[in-house]
């Protein structure tokens, strides 16, 4: 699906061109696109649904077509499009809304940048974002919510990102697929050798693939038994766990316990200077559920998600964070879970909010460990 408003102008060469134009272009091109001689992509263009009527089953078939999309181009020129009602978010946003909150990995955002010019028609991006309350509403949406993948200033730069992005995109749909044919294959490989190991060798396994993973990124050190990364500009650190079975055998969880509730005693062990957290990362062996995540932490009210790779959860009060990790079976899919952690974080713009409450939780630890350092003092002295 290729989202954006249709006549629009962007430049051409020495001339313009209506964005309409473009997307009808790239949607014959396409279509005759082959792969092995094959037709391989199928491209959906809200002209096709008489997009500019402002008719409110339009609006309901644009929206449709997102959740329909393998991929959904968004090219954002600072225009909200056409809405049911004057004031109300216009189709581009509400498309792009429906398509970031549902399903945000089959997204690719591109931003057109190019000068105002009243002689050809031109205007620019952020110039029109300025002129409504609706253009103006949108602006801030994507600046809140949306990462841009491509960037384009004419007619053939935005036809060479859109390739770009759906190659990119079915690139990614195959590597999701490679990793999908490996689920449910434990008897089998090295998800049986895991299987084989004790409980203690299977820990110790599953945590030293998991920290490895975590020091191949980028910026990543390793101190004493604290894993860091970096993460949008700050240094968090990480505790790497493993259950060797499934969460809710008490004998495999016991081996985990509560690790949060001694983060001030490995703050204390080892203070690298402008490191904050810790986060949590409780890797599975097998299955884990959302009572078991609640029950970890010992109270109801939290922040929790269910993801692709498990959960992650926050304490709003105690700013303890923790990713669970579900059916950790061989260093591969171990890896992969890690992968898919990570890349939700990107993805749902987590990263900001998890290094906030990190900062967060890094102050309230160093504030425990004095409290408990002054009390031990006082009653010391009093004997």
């Amino acid at each position: 699906m290729l989202s954006s408003r249709n006549n629009d102008l962007i430049p051409d060469g020495v001339g313009v061109i209506a964005l309409s134009a473009v997307r009808k272009q790239l949607q014959q091109e396409l279509h005759e696109e082959a792969f092995c001689d094959q037709s391989l992509l199928e491209v959906w263009i809200n002209e096709e649904a008489g997009a500019e009527s402002g008719d409110e089953s339009v609006w309901e078939v644009c929206l449709e077509q997102v959740e329909q999309a393998d991929v959904v181009i968004a090219i954002y020129n600072g225009h909200a499009g056409w809405a049911k009602q004057e004031d109300d978010i216009g189709i581009c946003q509400a498309e792009m809304e429906r398509a970031l909150s549902r399903y945000p990995a089959k997204v690719r955002l591109i931003q057109l940048a190019f000068d105002s010019n009243k002689k050809l028609g031109l205007t620019n991006p952020k110039e029109l974002a300025r002129k409504s309350k609706a253009n103006r509403r949108f602006a801030e949406y994507v600046e809140g919510n949306a990462r841009f993948v491509g960037f384009a200033h004419d007619r053939g730069s935005l036809k060479q990102e859109i390739r770009l992005a759906i190659a990119k995109a079915i690139s990614s749909y195959v590597e999701l697929a490679r990793r999908e044919m490996r689920k449910g294959k434990f008897h089998l490989g090295s998800p049986l050798d895991w299987s084989r190991l004790s409980y203690l060798d299977r820990k110790l396994e599953i945590e030293r693939v998991a920290r490895s993973y975590l020091l191949s990124l980028p910026g990543s050190t390793q101190s004493g038994n604290q894993t860091s990364c970096s993460l949008r500009g700050s240094k968090v650190a990480f505790g790497i766990h493993a259950v060797p079975a499934s969460f809710g055998i008490a004998e495999a969880r016991d081996l985990v316990g509560r690790p949060f509730l001694t983060d001030h005693l490995t703050l204390a062990a080892q203070p690298t200077s402008g490191v904050v957290g810790p986060v949590h990362i409780v890797a599975c062996h097998k299955n884990c559920t959302e009572s078991q995540v609640v029950s970890f932490l010992g109270h109801p009210d939290l922040f929790i998600v269910q993801a692709p790779f498990g959960f992650f959860v926050a304490d709003r009060t105690s700013f303890v964070q923790a990713a669970f990790l579900a059916n950790c079976r061989d260093e591969t899919i171990t890896r992969l879970a890690m992968q898919d952690f990570f890349e939700w974080v990107e993805q749902s713009h987590e990263d900001a909010r998890i290094v906030q409450r990190a900062k967060s939780r890094a102050t309230v630890l160093r504030s425990v460990a004095a409290e408990i350092g002054r009390l031990d003092e006082a009653i010391g002295g009093s004997h």
